[in-house]
């Protein structure tokens, strides 16, 4: 059996908040009166994972350190100069046009059958989505296949992890919660 140590875990957390990218923002919240923007989940469930790896004993690769956006081919570059075991997106989704809440609800964990490693890709993603059933409350709804170069581009396994959804009022608060964002973290782990 490889040691921890053996492995290179890369970790990337979608949409930067400096400049905001536009529609990935939760709508209005009430009492609050502003928005959370997809990043200020992505970002810290990202940050959590990085730790949890390294308390396991995994080297680890921030594919995107930085705050703001950068371009999606950057990001496939840093990771296939990286050479990581493997690549793990954290995404938060959202439904209908961005402005009203809505039912659509759960966490979804993705993969492509493009990416030259497709079915270790599919293993990890059925592995992560498992581990987020035993740990997180909220619906799970599924593995699916999407065709974004951070799953189809980079060379090594790749999966993506909407982990709920910002147009629902529910899963929208979840974005904050630092339990729950520690709990995505540590079941992606």
């Amino acid at each position: 059996m490889a040691l921890a140590s053996s492995f290179l875990i890369a970790a990337n957390d979608e949409h930067g908040l400096n400049p905001p990218t536009a529609g990935k923002r939760t709508p209005i919240m009430p009492y609050i009166n502003r928005s959370f923007y997809e990043n200020e989940f992505n970002r810290r469930c990202k940050n959590a994972f990085i730790e949890a790896c390294l308390r396991c004993g995994f080297n680890v690769f921030d594919v995107k350190p930085e705050i703001q956006d950068i371009s999606i081919t950057l990001r496939v570059r840093r990771t296939n100069n990286a050479r990581p075991t493997l690549v793990v997106t954290f995404a938060y989704n959202a439904s209908g046009d961005g402005t009203t809440f809505n039912n659509a609800n759960g966490f979804e964990v993705y993969y492509s059958r493009l990416n030259q490693f497709a079915t270790r890709s599919q293993n990890l993603s059925e592995d992560v989505y498992q581990q987020l059933i035993n740990n997180v409350s909220n619906n799970g709804r599924g593995i699916g296949t999407l065709n974004v170069s951070m799953l189809t581009a980079v060379n090594c396994p790749a999966t993506l992890i909407e982990a709920g959804f910002m147009t629902n009022f529910e899963e929208a608060k979840l974005m904050l919660n630092p339990i729950y964002i520690t709990q995505v973290a540590e079941g992606v782990c």
